[in-house]
């Protein structure tokens, strides 16, 4: 009797455990989401009518368990808004924007589409807003596809052709290379009035090395992206260059470029803006010339560009503004900028204003340095970096946070002169010889000391000791100069920005002569051209004007009037090793274009 209770015991145990096995094998575990995230889109914006994009999310789940036979469904990932996704569910669908610009809503909804339905199984959805624009055009020298601009592989070889199909609001990308503008299926080869004429409301982009997806990806300091005036490419500025390398448009971006070789028979080697008022930034303007007024650029007649981020070097006049003549109501900005040997000519009957800047209109200058710039005239140099001319200048102009050092002028003002304007406000400015010394000239007595101007030397990586003005050149290796007792034998002089160094054998006080062994300048060679004297013995002539560790500079500059970040992009950076002396939000803003950014 008890072997037989034991073994219906044992058979009931048997079967409890048999269908509690059964029971928990029904048990799943299930995942219930907490969130989905759409990802690699923030460098899509803006996007481009036309173009593809690969958008893709991930969720984040619980893990839970619960008695269900039919939970078994995958989450589904679906995808909404304006547009075609392709295909419209997954974790990944590639994009095309509508074909009208404007913002895009873009949604994912994340569903594990399950039943029963618990509690907390809900749907989770993410959203991101992206600016649709028009189309989007590609230019690549090298490119062997179709030349329609519709990709990388099919882009244009020709930038012309690219301006030729833009319409408002189409951005072109433009390859590494050097693109010139008298090349292009509608212009004239060998013309030197053909121009990059820019449109209004389209961006130009440079820098880029012909496979980016996102305009965030390109680098204009590798992928170096070139508008040359020299057409018929020998290498020399002469009288078969371009008059005017680029030409602006009202709210034309150019973004990312070399603009070089521009010869203009008037003024505007580099860019001509004629009552437009593009935004130019992260360009260099090197080499351009002009006959009379702005070798890199005119502004002319209500002509109002933003410049960020620029390097205006080398640039040359015959007359007024080395690098930007402003005139006639054209009030520009200038932000981030570099400004060195830039040359104003003149002759010996005519004047020269502004080595690098002369400006008839109101003007703000933002954290820019002017270094090397000379107002070269034998007949009177004014203004060796800036000029502040002109009864048109009626507004107020404001300089701030900007070195101003080692440039000259024949006449006055070797750093600046300022005529008659309205006023000039200068506040946290780093001023060779002081913002009341020989160096400024306040003609009419406009100048405005705002505070927290400075007289230090600012310390460059590398730099000029000084520059200085040709009186006469008689001989190959014989130049006159102003005061011959400032140089000392072995000096490396620079002639006229050629980047070639002459080391000084011999100095005549009476007659102010210099002269040097080697790497002649050319017999009766032009006089009233920029010297730049480089120092002992140098060897190295290129310019960088990144301020180092013991610069007075430092920490000294106004933070409520600077940009976010610097010329290179870099942020503010608190010098802990040097006391603030400047005010504002942050009080660690640096004076110039450059950040100090710690040793």
């Amino acid at each position: 009797m008890k072997t037989h209770r034991k073994l219906k015991l044992a058979i009931a145990i048997f079967v409890v455990l048999c269908i509690g096995g059964a029971v928990m094998a029904a048990y799943t575990v299930w995942t219930p989401i907490t969130n989905v995230t759409i990802t690699s889109h923030s460098d899509y914006d803006p996007v481009h009518v036309g173009q593809e994009y690969t958008l893709t999310c991930t969720q984040s789940t619980d893990v839970d368990c619960h008695v269900d036979h039919t939970h078994n469904d995958p989450i589904v990932h679906t995808w909404s808004g304006p547009g075609t996704f392709t295909p419209t569910t997954g974790t990944s669908v590639t994009w095309i924007p509508p074909a009208t610009d404007g913002n895009a809503t873009i949604t994912v909804t994340a569903s594990d589409n399950s039943s029963p339905t618990y509690a907390n199984d809900t749907d989770k959805t993410d959203t991101v807003i992206l600016t649709v624009q028009n189309r989007l055009y590609y230019v690549d020298a090298d490119a062997n596809g179709n030349d329609d601009g519709s990709s990388w592989t099919d882009a244009f070889n020709y930038l012309q052709d690219a301006l030729d199909d833009v319409s408002s609001g189409d951005e072109i990308w433009v390859a590494e290379g050097t693109y010139y503008p008298d090349e292009g299926d509608s212009v004239t080869g060998d013309d030197r009035t053909e121009t990059f004429q820019l449109v209004g409301n389209v961006g130009v982009y440079g820098g880029f090395a012909g496979t980016e997806t996102a305009r965030s990806q390109r680098d204009w300091s590798t992928n170096v992206t070139t508008l040359s005036g020299d057409i018929d490419k020998n290498d020399v500025l002469d009288s078969n260059n371009s008059y005017h390398v680029t030409k602006g448009a009202d709210d034309a971006v150019i973004d990312g470029f070399v603009i070089a070789d521009g010869n203009s028979n008037v003024s505007g080697g580099g860019m001509y803006n004629y009552d437009v008022s593009p935004a130019v930034t992260n360009c260099t303007f090197i080499g351009n010339m002009s006959h009379t007024y702005g070798g890199a650029m005119l502004n002319n007649w209500y002509s109002c560009p933003t410049l960020t981020n620029c390097i205006f070097e080398n640039n040359r006049s015959e007359m007024n503004a080395g690098a930007i003549y402003n005139s006639n109501w054209s009030e520009i900005e200038v932000i981030n900028c570099l400004f060195y040997k830039n040359t104003a000519y003149g002759s010996d009957t005519v004047g020269s204003d502004g080595g690098a800047i002369d400006t008839f209109c109101s003007i703000t200058i933002t954290n820019s340095t002017f270094v090397g710039n000379v107002s070269a005239s034998g007949f009177a140099g004014y203004g060796g970096a800036v000029a502040l001319n002109g009864v048109l200048a009626y507004g107020d102009s404001t300089l701030s946070n900007c070195i101003f050092w080692n440039n000259y002028a024949t006449y006055t003002g070797g750093e600046m002169y300022v005529g008659w304007v309205n006023s000039v406000s200068i506040r946290a400015c780093n001023i060779q010889g002081g913002i009341d010394g020989s160096k400024v000239r306040d003609y009419s007595n406009k100048i405005v000391d705002d505070g927290l101007n400075i007289n230090s030397n600012p310390t460059f990586a590398n730099s000029i000791d000084f520059s200085d003005a040709t009186v006469d050149v008689g001989t190959s290796t014989t130049i006159e100069v102003a005061d011959a007792s400032i140089y000392e034998v072995n000096d490396v002089i620079e002639y006229n920005g050629d980047g070639v160094g002459r080391t000084i054998t011999g100095i005549n006080t009476t007659t102010d002569v210099i002269t040097f062994s080697n790497d002649a300048i050319g017999s009766n060679s032009l006089a009233y051209r920029g010297i730049l004297n480089w120092g002992q013995d140098a060897t190295d002539l290129t310019f960088d004007l990144q301020i180092v560790s013991g610069s007075g500079c430092i920490d000294a500059a106004d933070g409520d009037v600077d940009p976010s970040t610097d010329i290179l992009g870099n942020g503010r950076y608190d010098d802990t090793s040097t006391t603030d002396t400047g005010s504002g939000t942050p009080t660690y803003v640096d004076i110039g274009a450059y950040e100090y950014q710690g040793s």
